[in-house]
């Protein structure tokens, strides 16, 4: 697993929203050590997840459920990183800065645990869709396209909670329509076709985990970038 470089403000300026070099009109690429997996185990550590201890749910749509409610916790955080004042001299402002980026890392994190079990539920149910492992690639391929190749914004908060939302909505609903024309089919009533539907819902939770990841990864390298101002 590569470490992180620290990132390094372009044309002398020293915001952490241009703290990367770039060369012409192309942003290099910095080295990746966040994967969803160190994302998921972070999250896992975390005590506070709105499962019930009577009956573990135990089909997607009662995880993707549970990660509606976490949405909440998820916001503030994101919103507090974003109403940072990142020029502070106040004693201290590192050590408050980091706490408030290690929250938001917290909630990306418990929400990639619930997300991670509803993908685990929803492959357990549909195998032919592939493997855990090959759905960690596809989130990784898609966290890069969808988040980190874009030049980094001043505030992320709403493009955060835009995409994971909608990501998360889909697969919501696409959930709920693979159920249904699973029991039309074992009824033996005529329904849009479950594989059809089925693709959706991976679509849906890869969008939505990655959009967690991107985000997770973007967060880290504001860690790195705040305390490289203890120098």
């Amino acid at each position: 697993m590569s470490t992180f470089t620290r990132l390094v403000p372009a044309y002398g300026r020293k915001d952490r929203f241009t703290a990367i070099r770039f060369l012409g009109t192309c942003l290099a690429r910095l080295p990746l050590s966040l994967s969803l997996t160190d994302l998921v185990d972070l999250g896992e550590k975390e005590k506070r997840l709105h499962a019930p201890q009577s009956r573990p749910p135990e089909s997607p749509l009662e995880w993707l459920g549970l990660a509606v409610g976490e949405l909440p916790f998820l916001s503030s955080a994101a919103r507090l990183v974003d109403d940072l004042n990142w020029h502070s001299l106040a004693p201290n402002a590192v050590e408050m800065h980091v706490r408030i980026i290690d929250s938001l890392s917290r909630q990306l994190a418990a929400a990639a645990v619930l997300l991670n079990r509803a993908l685990g539920a929803y492959l357990k149910r549909q195998p032919a869709m592939g493997t855990h492992a090959e759905a960690f690639a596809d989130v990784d391929v898609l966290s890069q396209a969808l988040v980190e190749d874009h030049p980094l914004l001043s505030r992320r908060a709403e493009l955060l909670l835009g995409a994971y939302s909608s990501a998360l909505g889909g697969a919501i609903q696409s959930a709920g329509q693979l159920a249904d024309a699973e029991l039309a089919m074992v009824a033996g009533e005529s329904g849009p076709d479950p594989e059809l539907i089925a693709s959706v819902t991976y679509d849906g939770l890869t969008r939505a985990l990655a959009t967690l990841l991107g985000h997770a990864r973007l967060n880290a390298r504001d860690r790195d970038y705040v305390l490289s101002r203890r120098t």
